[in-house]
């Protein structure tokens, strides 16, 4: 029973390691709106598209979590700069478009 155990383990935590989000956003983008502002724009968009996005906020800064079922989280992170907001956007596949994931990018852009 202990060695089935063992090796269970292991792929679970090799499987863990394979739908965490990367370290380095895949987008990052300016905005000239405020990040509370640019976040009150995206957040409905991506909502209507996926009911499992949530939005926290801290100090000048907002993160929203698109929940995915089968893939890692995207995360867009919105914070405030001398000019404006940065907006950095995390997505295990680069390229999401291609597969059914577009929604976040396009609502990236469309708020900008």
């Amino acid at each position: 029973m202990r060695l089935f155990l063992m090796p269970a383990g292991l792929i679970a935590l090799s499987v863990a390691g394979c739908t965490s989000a990367p370290n380095s956003p895949n987008i990052t983008l300016n905005s000239k709106k405020l990040p509370e502002e640019y976040a009150r724009c995206v957040f409905p968009k991506l909502q209507k598209d996926n009911s499992n996005t949530a939005m926290s906020a801290s100090k000048g800064r907002y993160r929203i979590v698109v929940q995915s079922r089968v893939l890692a989280d995207d995360i867009l992170e919105v914070y405030k700069t001398s000019q404006g907001s940065e907006i950095a956007v995390y997505q295990r596949i680069q390229l999401a478009s291609a597969v059914g994931r577009g929604a976040l990018e396009q609502a990236v852009h469309d708020c900008l």
